[in-house]
């Protein structure tokens, strides 16, 4: 047992390489983890860490490396195999303390953590001094930071790069480049100032009606936009969706309830679980668990409209598709036949606009059911701010409400989730081997632009200003989609592990 480290920040990640043997304490039984690490010490460090990394180069004969210097063994098998360069002048400089951006750019460019598209953005992103980066550091440093390699502490963004690296420092990168489990806390990653709630939780889910449901310390709960935990959750329940007028639906034993912002069961879970709708212009589509007829319930749980219905939809601008048999109509919130049931499908009114499905084809009505624009859609989608998407042919356009195209979608960024301007979007290079080669999340806005560099393992929509995002993930092995839309397949990809927190839009 180290005994000088028990109150150190990087506890977790030296009593992890000393149980593996990568890094030792000394004699007398201390750790120093805020010595320095010379470059002899770090070449040893890299070659007990990757002691299977090819050979790619002829050793060099540093003039500065005597034949019985202790490390000259390991300097030889850093060079050859690409760890370290010695300097132009023939010397390797092994006393030399080795700076944190020595350090990082050595794991980087051994990891091959990919280049991103911007790197000074994401620098800037990232870090208030990172202007002191060596230009030849920069690179590697923007491809480390979003890997999540760098660790900063206490100053999460500051790198101060050209500052000796520490003993508890280099630890704490080693362990990132492992990526062990719960090992580095995650206040002390270099987060990039896009965060507006750095990323601690074990699950995450959008905000809605300023409220988001997460996991803190294995605890289901709610918090604000401060991070403070406004609602605990009962254990019985199962799962909860987002806030919706005030109500929040639940799973109790795969039973649907809700609850209030209080988080008090305000309507027993007696509903079945499959599909959730939520409460919207007062009232929630509803079917009891064991009955096959769906109705609309109120916030005290009564039946608003009886449930007579074989399939529905949620209110919007006073009007609700229903199901009658196989055809689609649209109800009052009295339950009153409005538009009389004769679509294969049909949708919410938006913009006072529904898309509706007649003789296989998409096309809009109004409140009173007439037609706007004739069906001709292969698909159609909800307006919005008086555009909605539309497939026809091979092709996504925008149409007005006169049905007048307004532009022309590429494929792939057609077959994105837009909310408030933006849309996730994923890149990477796909398999190597029988590797997958990691992939990253940005978002982009409607003309195809990068708006955030891509740097995240998974992303969601954004809702409310906030975006949630997943640091530090693994995907699932072999899990990708068939690609669909022009889209390409690593989107489809399985994201597990790793942490969530919520960016702010820029």
């Amino acid at each position: 047992m180290l005994s000088d480290i028990e109150n150190h920040w990087a506890i977790k990640a030296i009593n992890l390489l000393v149980d593996r043997q990568i890094i030792l304490g000394y004699p007398d039984g201390t750790f120093r983890p805020n010595a320095p690490v010379t470059r002899a010490e770090f070449a040893t460090l890299m070659c007990k860490m990757f002691d299977d990394a090819p050979i790619i180069q002829e050793a060099i004969a540093y003039k500065d490396v005597a034949d019985n210097y202790w490390a000259k063994s390991n300097i030889e098998q850093a060079t050859r195999r690409g760890f370290f360069a010695g300097y132009p002048d023939g010397t390797f400089r092994p006393q030399q303390p080795i700076p944190r951006v020595q350090a990082l750019i050595v794991l980087a460019a051994h990891l091959q953590h990919r280049i991103p598209e911007d790197p000074a953005e994401i620098l800037r992103q990232y870090f208030d001094d990172g202007a002191e980066i060596p230009n030849y550091a920069r690179e590697r440093i923007a491809a480390g930071a979003i890997e999540n390699l760098v660790v900063n502490y206490p100053e999460v963004r500051q790198l101060k790069p050209n500052q000796n690296a520490t003993r508890g420092e280099i630890a704490a990168f080693l362990c990132q480049a492992l990526r062990p489990k719960d090992v580095v806390s995650w206040e002390y990653i270099a987060y990039s100032n896009l965060f507006a709630i750095p990323p601690k939780f074990d699950y995450a889910a959008k905000f809605s009606e300023g409220l988001a449901n997460v996991m803190v310390n294995g605890q289901n709960c709610f918090i604000d936009r401060e991070e403070n935990i406004v609602i605990t959750l009962a254990s019985d329940i199962i799962s909860v969706g987002a806030f919706s007028e005030g109500m929040a639906s639940v799973n109790i034993d795969y039973k649907r309830g809700y609850i209030d912002r209080e988080g008090t069961l305000a309507i027993p879970a007696k509903f079945s679980l499959y599909p959730v709708y939520d409460f919207a212009e007062g009232l929630a589509l509803a079917k009891l668990y064991d009955q096959t007829k769906w109705g609309y319930i109120n916030k005290s749980g009564d039946w608003q409209i009886l449930p007579e219905f074989d399939g529905g939809g949620s209110f919007s601008q006073g009007l609700a598709q229903v199901r009658m048999g196989s055809e689609w109509g649209y109800i009052d919130r009295e339950g009153n036949s409005i538009i009389e049931p004769k679509f294969s499908e049909a949708g919410q009114f938006s913009e006072g606009l529904a898309p509706v499905k007649f003789n296989h084809q998409w096309g809009y009505i109004n409140r009173d059911g007439d037609w706007v624009i004739q069906p001709e859609f292969v698909r159609a989608e909800n307006f919005s701010d008086g555009v909605a998407k539309v497939f026809k042919g091979d092709k996504y356009y925008l149409v007005d409400t006169s049905g007048n195209i307004t532009s022309i979608l590429p494929n792939w960024l057609a077959s994105l989730g837009f909310s408030e301007g933006l849309a996730p979007w994923g890149t990477g290079e796909g398999r190597v081997g029988n590797l997958i080669q990691p992939l990253r999340y940005g978002y982009v806005d409607a003309t195809g632009k990068t708006i955030i560099q891509p740097q995240f393992y998974g992303a969601e929509p954004f809702s409310e200003g906030l975006a949630v995002v997943q640091l530090n993930g693994h995907y699932d092995g072999g899990s990708w989609g068939e690609a669909s839309q022009g889209m390409p397949p690593e989107y489809f990809r399985i994201v597990r592990g790793g942490k969530y927190g919520y960016i702010a839009k820029p």
